[in-house]
């Protein structure tokens, strides 16, 4: 009796980790999307790998749009 109690409590947690692993995965999913909409959104996915003409695009962005807040 015991036997068959620990092959249906490793069953058990089997699934549970394979349920816990898929909902990691679509976790990390969500999260993936959403950094690519915010990426999209503030246009810093041009061709160029400048680090300065981003930051100063991104510069740019921030003060246009703080102007339009007021």
């Amino acid at each position: 009796m015991g036997l068959v109690y620990d092959n249906l409590n490793l069953i058990s947690l089997t699934f549970f980790f394979l349920i816990l692993s898929a909902v990691e995965f679509g976790l990390g999913l969500v999260i993936m999307l959403v950094q690519n909409i915010l990426l999209r959104s503030i246009n810093l996915t041009d061709s160029s790998a400048n680090p300065s003409k981003f930051a100063s695009r991104f510069q740019t962005k921030l003060s246009t749009a703080s102007s339009k807040m007021y």
